[in-house]
């Protein structure tokens, strides 16, 4: 064989193994999150209605078009991820007529760490903001909400 086609099958392996391992760090670092998939709708519009992970960073979504770049650069290996070890969890059941009851969520380790990270910042908050709700000061909850909706990712 010659050199170059040695060289060139070395430099695809390589980027082939710093592919997968990258994906799998992501991964690993990945939660779940809320997801629309079109199944549930409410008021005709659909609602969220599956907890579907995500990588660390990347978004991928096989129901709309929310996909990013990176999410479109590791799309194959999400939705492997997706379909085989980390399979989408429904966020509502159908009960009797057309009623939906909330199943429970996934736990706070599994969620996406952006998510656990939003939910910190709405618990910090919410205190302060149910405090200037009682005393009727409308100035200082648009001024808590504008500082929780700045922290929030």
């Amino acid at each position: 064989m010659k050199a170059s086609v040695k060289s060139w099958i070395l430099v695809f392996c390589a980027s082939l193994f710093l592919y997968l391992a990258s994906y799998f760090y992501l991964s690993v670092n990945g939660g779940y999150e809320l997801y629309k998939t079109g199944v549930v709708k409410q008021f005709g519009l659909p609602t969220w209605d599956v907890w579907l992970w995500q990588p660390e960073f990347g978004r991928y979504d096989p129901y709309f078009s929310r996909t990013d770049i990176l999410g479109r650069i590791y799309s194959p290996l999400i939705s492997a991820d997706q379909n085989i070890w980390h399979k989408a969890m429904p966020y509502f059941r159908v009960a009797e007529g057309p009623k939906l009851v909330e199943l429970p969520p996934p736990p706070e380790s599994l969620m996406h760490p952006r998510l656990r990270h939003n939910l910190a910042v709405i618990l910090s908050f919410a205190s302060k903001i149910e405090k200037a709700r009682a005393n009727h000061d409308s100035r200082l909850v648009d001024q808590l909400f504008n500082e929780m909706e700045a922290q929030m990712q």
